[in-house]
């Protein structure tokens, strides 16, 4: 039977209906769900403060009613929009961890003559109050009016809209049970409406009808029911060594390569998705991301298979060996044979490169992918292969520019055949009709994996949350920050750094050459110059951009050098020109500089890429002897290849990035493999053979001992008195005694206004009294021994001040032991002298085998009350276990924040949503990720503690984009997690029994 086919005009038709269908998709409304929160003050234990649902934070609150008692001056209700970042001055007179609001603000507050309420800074409302007994103010926002009625007096203003991610109540408001916030609002993850489902299922009819009938009409006739050897012998036949050896070395990445900083964010975003509704990032104020819909949900139901890092990131390793395949397929057709010197080049480029930046959950392995796919099907519609090609080509930009913002480099391939394009459209006027459909089509394309889960107005919200917060907002001539980042942890590191070279080495290679009109040489090496240009389009500067252009930098690299010789003009190699010995210099040089470049700094990947070995520092180009040796090197190579007159098999520069890449590839791994072997306890790669038998447990938090909740409880005090021989070690070290212990004495510049713990013993600071000046707070004091329980192994302190080692100030614990002459000393032990912090901390000690008696020592040796002083709690007896431990058996509320959440497979990011609730019980702190944002500043309004975090050897010192790192580990909790009492309520943590 005759297949029908359509004309020209009806095939433009077809392409327009689809157009016509998706745009009405676009602009028809979604199908949302409104929820309603209503929350009071008294109804969370343990908490003031409101830690509103992410949707929320989503979206601005279509309703808000909140009520106060407006006879109690001081009461407010407020939401915050706030960021967590850590200070870089420690000279600071509050908290290293300081709060910056960010963003909308809304303050509805009593005074004692008026109700007011603040959006910003701006005052919107205010209403004189004379009569307030038993008077509530209440205030109403509602369709852009905000309406607010105190006693008889209403007052109403049209305002702009506002979000509310996180609020509370404060002053009287707190516990009065007239206060309370009600909340309705839509949620922002939505799903298609009815009247969307029909548009986008006759869209998507139309399209394929379009679709198939630009396939047919692009079949070559000479090629049309040809046949082959089957996939398989096709696969035989193509498989070499060199592709057993790519294969090998992605595996060993897959196990050993540190994880990207944001592999934890994708992660917890991607796990979150049925409970959010949206691919939300709940570490940034909640903003969704406009594009990347169709890759997340494809993602996040693997995410939900297992918790193991391995198996995350195993899509990238099938993406990377994928496009492996798709580069060696565009290597033989540019005449790079299966073996020889040109292929395994292009293998060490690629190897590099994929390792420094393509083992990650973030979508650079998609994009890289989809780099390639455009670049091969760039190569067969110049072939004059239109059947397919076209409409594979049009989704794979589609796909490419919804995935990323560097998906852009799908379009790089485009661009430079744009040539090809125009001929093709001028051709005939069945080529026009071909290209108008497909231009329609890719369009209708673009809009239905853009929108996907929304609608135009939607995505409009979302790029206005993303413009509103500056995330991404650097503009083109920014792109040399890209660069400059790579002398920067995590990015200064040979593998990055390499890879990077190899790229600019191939372009400077091929702007360096004489050009041939029309090769595929020309089609890879402008497409590569495009990509480099593209990247400044994209509004953030990351270098892991860096990795959508590996497959092109493979093959350029590859076809560059291999022309570099002169000699390779007698050998005639089609694609293949030589340009002379001066270019083979130039190229030489250029290779040599650029590889040195790299190797000249080693730094971490991350804070726990390496736990006992440390990284070489990297080769010193200030030295004159590293140059000499540079060139004792270049020198010898050139004579091994006699001169460049008849090279041995492969050309100079070749050779030097054959032994670049080698001794990345050697130097990386066997950093890591020697780690590990050295390590007696967690590494990254250890965790992930592990999880290969389902043993990989919590993860790093198996050995990281923290204490256990509900343990924390005041030792007993002792009558006794200290030998003269105690007290003399303790004046020898500037305790001498003679200060006042002042409890409740302390600064009140503690973070948040947190208290000590109630109930567990003293807790003061101290002054010397008599002559010294009103605002001196210098001397010592000791406190009174107390008594060590049999078998209590392990001591702790509250303590707060400026500790810093210039100013002279100590916190420290004798140890003792009880005897007729009184209680004789052991060791002194200094207490958190290593460091700046004005916050309470609890300091956990391990108790000496003698010792059955310990007091606390305190010295300020600075002057000024306001700035010099220390506070302390008496010992306290705590129980310790490892994370892994209380996740099992204690079940806390525990917050990790997202850069760690692969290195703590047992602990889930938590999830915020569906109800107002409490602040975690504990949220762990290491590796500086606690700048981040939201719900993490929204925990730290209630009480918290800040608890160190025993790791040996601890992570080392890094530098994350502006972030600094202090190897500072700790973790913040609640007295409810410390004591097993919460500050406003009963309740206490109970061990499950286990039935084995």
């Amino acid at each position: 039977m005759k297949r029908m086919r359509l004309s020209g005009v009806q095939l433009v038709a077809v392409a327009a209906l689809a157009s016509v269908a998706v745009v009405g998709f676009a602009l028809s409304p979604v199908q949302q769900e409104t929820h309603t929160y209503t929350y009071r003050p008294d109804s969370l234990q343990g908490a003031n403060s409101v830690v509103a649902p992410l949707a929320l934070a989503r979206v601005t609150p279509d309703v808000l009613e909140v009520t106060l008692p407006c006879d109690e001056p001081g009461s407010s209700f407020v939401s915050m929009d706030v960021w967590v970042w850590r200070s870089s001055s420690p000279g600071a007179e509050h908290s290293p961890l300081q709060l910056a609001d960010l963003g909308d603000r809304l303050l509805f507050a009593v005074e004692s003559d008026s109700v007011f309420v603040e959006i910003g800074e701006r005052e919107v409302m205010r209403i004189p109050t004379s009569d307030t007994s038993e008077c509530v103010a209440e205030m109403d926002y509602r369709d852009g009016t905000l309406r607010m009625v105190v006693a008889d007096t209403e007052a109403t203003v049209e305002v702009e809209p506002f979000r509310l991610p996180e609020a509370n109540f404060t002053g009287s408001a707190a516990t009065s049970p007239v206060s309370e916030v009600v909340v309705e609002t839509r949620e922002l993850g939505s799903s298609p409406s009815t009247l969307q489902l029909l548009l986008l299922g006759m869209a998507v009819l139309l399209l394929v009808v379009a679709g198939r009938e630009i396939v047919l009409r692009g079949v070559e006739p000479n090629r049309a029911g040809q046949g082959g050897r089957g996939l398989l012998g096709r696969v035989r036949s193509s498989v070499g060594a060199v592709d057993l050896v790519v294969l090998t070395v992605l595996v060993a990445w897959l196990f050993l390569i540190p994880t990207n900083i944001d592999d934890g964010f994708t992660g917890a975003i991607q796990r979150r998705y049925d409970a959010y509704g949206d691919f939300s990032g709940i570490f940034s104020n909640s903003i969704v991301a406009p594009i990347g819909y169709w890759i997340n949900w494809i993602q996040h139901y693997w995410l939900q298979i297992s918790d193991s890092a391995l198996w995350a990131r195993l899509p990238a390793l099938l993406l990377g060996m994928a496009t492996w395949a798709g580069v060696r397929s565009i290597g033989r057709s540019v005449d790079i044979p299966g073996s020889g010197g040109s292929v395994w080049v292009m293998a060490a480029v690629y190897t590099v490169g994929f390792g420094a930046w393509g083992m990650t959950l973030r979508p650079e392995p998609v994009v890289l992918a989809l780099v390639v796919a455009s670049l091969a099907l760039a190569l067969r519609f110049r072939k004059g292969r239109r059947g397919w090609t076209v409409v594979a080509w049009l989704l794979v930009i589609a796909l490419g520019l919804t995935v990323h913002p560097t998906g852009l480099l799908v379009l790089a391939p485009v661009l430079v055949s744009s040539g090809d394009l125009w001929r093709w459209l001028r051709s005939s006027r069945e080529a026009a009709y071909l290209a108008g459909a497909s231009a329609m089509v890719l369009g209708s394309l673009f809009v239905v994996l853009l929108l996907v889960d929304s609608n135009l107005s939607s995505l409009f919200e979302r790029l206005r949350a993303v413009r509103v917060s500056g995330l991404h907002s650097q503009s083109p001539i920014d792109e040399l920050a890209r660069y400059d980042f790579l002398d920067q942890t995590p990015y200064a590191t040979v593998f990055g750094r390499l890879g990077v070279a190899f790229m600019l080495i191939g372009v400077f290679a091929f702007l360096t050459a004489k050009k041939v009109r029309g090769d595929a040489r020309r089609l890879i090496g402008w497409s590569t110059v495009a990509g480099v240009a593209l990247l400044a389009l994209v509004p953030s500067k990351w270098p892991v951009h860096f990795a959508g252009l590996v497959g092109l930098a493979a093959l350029l690299v590859a076809l560059e050098l291999r022309g570099s010789g002169p000699s390779q003009t007698a050998r005639g190699r089609t694609g293949v020109l030589a340009s002379g010995r001066t270019r083979s210099m130039l190229v030489l040089l250029g290779t040599v500089m650029f590889v040195a470049y790299a190797w000249s700094i080693s730094r971490p990947w991350t804070v726990f890429d390496l736990r006992t070995v440390d990284w070489w520092s990297g080769l010193d180009l200030s030295a004159i002897g590293t140059w000499a040796a540079i060139g004792i090197a270049v020198i010898g190579l050139l004579l091994a290849h006699r001169r460049w007159r008849q090279p041995v098999g492969r050309t100079p520069s070749e050779s030097v990035v054959l032994i670049a890449s080698l001794a990345a590839l050697v130097f990386t791994a066997s950093t890591l493999v020697i780690d590990t072997v050295r390590t007696d306890g967690w590494t990254f790669g250890r965790q992930n053979v592990q999880s290969l038998f389902g043993r990989e447990g919590c993860g790093l938090g198996d050995e990281i001992v923290v204490p256990v909740p509900g343990s924390l409880r005041a030792l007993s005090l002792t009558q006794e008195h200290a030998s003269t021989t105690a007290d003399r070690i303790a004046a020898d070290l500037g305790f001498g005694g003679g200060g006042e212990f002042v409890v409740g004495g302390f600064s009140p510049s503690s973070l948040n206004g947190v208290r000590p713990l109630e109930g567990m013993g003293d807790v003061g600071s101290w002054v010397e009294l008599g002559d010294a000046p009103p605002d001196a707070n210098m001397g010592s004091h000791r406190t009174a021994w107390h008594q060590i329980e049999p078998g209590q192994d392990t001591l702790a302190l509250m303590v707060m001040g400026w500790l810093d080692e210039d100013s002279g100030n100590a916190i420290a614990v004798q140890w003792g032991t009880a005897a007729v002459t009184g209680v004789e000393s052991v060791a002194v032990e200094s207490v958190g002298a290593e460091g700046y912090f004005t916050d309470w901390s609890l300091r956990t000690l391990v108790v000496p085998t003698a010792a059955n008696r310990v007091r606390v020592l305190l010295r300020d040796a600075t002057t000024g009350a306001g700035n010099a002083w220390v506070a302390s709690s008496l010992p306290l007896a705590v129980s310790t276990a490892s994370i892994g431990e209380v996740v099992d058996s204690y079940h806390p509320e525990i917050m990790i924040t997202p850069p760690l959440a692969l290195y703590f497979p047992c602990v889930q990011v938590p999830v915020f949503a569906g109800a107002v609730v409490s602040p975690p019980g504990m949220m762990i702190q290491m590796w500086d990720s606690l700048w981040q944002r939201s719900f993490a500043a929204a925990a730290l309004a209630d009480r918290y503690y800040r608890v160190p975090l025993t790791l040996d050897p601890p992570p080392r010192d890094v530098r994350i984009g502006a972030h600094v790192g202090d190897a500072d580990n700790f973790m913040f909790v609640s007295q409810e997690y410390l004591t097993g009492q919460s500050a406003r309520a009963g309740g206490r943590f109970e061990r499950e029994e286990s039935d084995e």
